[in-house]
């Protein structure tokens, strides 16, 4: 967790003071849940739900594609005696809790554009809708335990297993632009996890591990310029589909 942390405040320092003009930083919460040997439905998900959250930056390249780098980290859990997905399940009765954390990059697709603020086409749209999908790495820390007679197949995770992992993030929000330099961001996104250890549970002979964060971020347009534009007052972007060009204000 530690390096994560180092390379997050590292990244956001670098980015700062070379991405200088487009420039968003910002946190978020919200609920994390994971499925893999432990089966979620729609019935069992909501009470096995608990707190995730992070922190971001993003880059907005043009007025269709933002980049973004983030750090997140949450808790997931699962117990099928108390939320049984089955019979069988139930009786069988595995268990896990997991604190698994992330760093990823991913790049935004805004096909409708972005906000006012950004002097784009769509002037009269406070809302964007996105989707996005990237790479990165995880690491994880499960305690699991389950009855052994129950299923002989099944098997804890040893601490001989690697306790970090690629992740493949995918996923959509929709963006609401408060003001010239806050935006509010509700979304869902899954990762896929390239390991059958992140629950400490291996049942099945193929992963098919994917953990999930829904919820809200709020991020800060940092604006930097030198420059003043003739008609108006405030801080202008000057984001084009093409392209980055440096903003301007009035005297």
């Amino acid at each position: 967790m530690k390096p994560l942390i180092s390379f997050a405040i590292l990244l956001l320092a670098i980015s700062h003071n070379v991405l200088s003009q487009r420039l968003e930083v910002g946190a978020f919460a919200g609920g994390t849940i994971f499925n893999g040997d432990i089966d979620v439905t729609l019935e069992t998900f909501l009470p096995q739900i608990r707190f995730g959250g992070g922190i971001l930056t993003k880059y907005n390249f043009t007025e269709n594609w933002v980049g973004r780098f983030q750090l997140t980290s949450g808790t997931f859990y699962a117990d099928e005696k108390l939320y049984p997905t089955s019979v069988d399940h139930g009786s069988r009765g595995y268990n896990f809790t997991s604190q698994i954390s992330d760093i990823s990059a991913v790049m935004e697709w805004h096909p409708f554009g972005l906000s006012p603020q950004f002097q784009l086409t769509n002037k009269g749209m406070y809302l964007s809708f996105y989707g996005f999908s990237g790479i990165g790495a995880s690491v994880f820390n499960p305690k699991a335990s389950f009855n052994q007679a129950q299923d002989s197949n099944a098997r804890i995770s040893s601490t001989d297993y690697p306790k970090n992992a690629l992740i493949i993030p995918i996923g959509g929000g929709v963006r609401w632009h408060l003001n010239d330099n806050f935006t509010l961001n509700g979304e869902i996104s899954a990762r896929k996890i390239f390991s059958d250890y992140a629950d400490g549970i291996k049942v099945r002979p193929k992963s098919r591990d994917y953990y999930f964060f829904g919820g809200l971020s709020l991020t800060y347009l940092i604006q930097f310029s030198n420059h003043k534009n003739q008609d108006n007052n405030t801080y202008l972007s000057a984001v084009h589909s093409g392209g980055v060009s440096c903003p301007k204000f009035k005297h």
